[in-house]
């Protein structure tokens, strides 16, 4: 069994056909600290949670607060969003959201990393993804690109890269 487990609102029930809708990135299979789980092997997660799950009550927001609460509550598979920015940076975020982020259309990534979330919540943008993934090496990330994707994927490849993040 996965050291993972499954529960909770703000995670959804995933088939083996959904699963192959996304581009799945799996992390380094590197040494984790002694309190993380294992990386993830075997048959595909029941649950993957959605933009990266919840934070301070809100629901789905991409954001850095999500990823932590959902590795605090023992999820390994995360979806995220991307949506690339106006300079051709990659953005952790859905489309649609400028407004309740304060940000022009179209934004730049230095735009988008000052911004905040409901006021409080750190958006984050590709490095800051693949930095939390190596500092969790057990978590796996299923993409959902709001944008071009054969622009936006090697750009979060090489930022997975200059993290260690294979």
């Amino acid at each position: 069994m996965s050291p993972c487990f499954s529960r909770g609102l703000d995670a959804a029930p995933v088939s083996g056909l959904a699963l192959l809708a996304f581009l799945t990135l799996a992390p380094t299979q590197g040494v984790a600290p002694a309190a993380e789980p294992a990386a993830p092997t075997g048959a595909p997660p029941r649950v993957i949670v959605h933009a990266l799950g919840m934070a301070e009550g809100w629901p789905i927001r991409n954001c850095r607060e999500c990823f932590e609460t959902s590795v605090r509550r023992g999820y390994c598979w995360l979806e995220a969003d991307f949506l690339e920015t106006s300079d051709g940076g990659l953005a952790v975020t859905h489309d649609g959201l400028e407004d309740a982020m304060a940000l022009p259309r179209p934004f730049t990534l230095e735009q988008f990393r000052h911004a905040r979330l409901l006021g409080s919540l750190h958006p984050l943008d590709a490095a800051g993804l693949a930095g939390l993934m190596r500092d969790h090496a057990h978590t796996v990330v299923v993409t959902d690109f709001k944008s071009d994707l054969v622009r936006g994927l090697p750009i979060l490849i090489r930022e997975l890269e200059s993290a260690g993040v294979d």
